[in-house]
């Protein structure tokens, strides 16, 4: 297999995994609540529990995985060094921006990742 099939074959793997494993985000809200807000997500992020520190890794997992994956239909929002700890620099976004904190989580993750890094090219 090409390095370039593999690379892609891991890529869909690895979010499967997270959309998976990241599941039960969605579970805990209220029937009709709508997706994940960004205040469950600091919340979550900000515990000290392992289960709900997972849950926030796995979604922005998620959330970037899906971004990758379709980049190939434009740019992408965002350009995250080798060194780049993401959840960090979403949990500065988010306290920074608290405002903020009632829509999507999906959407803010995207926003605080493009704010920290944006791409040059």
């Amino acid at each position: 297999m090409y390095p370039r099939k593999k690379a892609r074959k891991i890529r869909i793997v690895v979010l499967a995994a997270a959309i998976s494993l990241g599941a039960g985000v969605f579970v805990s809200p209220p029937v009709g609540a709508g997706l994940m807000k960004g205040h469950d997500l600091l919340e979550q992020c900000m515990t000290k529990l392992s289960t709900p520190q997972a849950q926030c890794v796995f979604f922005i997992s998620g959330i970037i995985e899906g971004h990758l994956l379709s980049i190939g239909t434009g740019k992408s929002f965002f350009c995250i060094p080798q060194k780049g700890n993401t959840k960090k620099a979403i949990v500065k976004y988010l306290r920074k921006h608290a405002a903020e904190l009632n829509r999507d989580a999906g959407e803010l993750v995207l926003t605080a990742l493009s704010d920290a890094w944006p791409c040059t090219k």
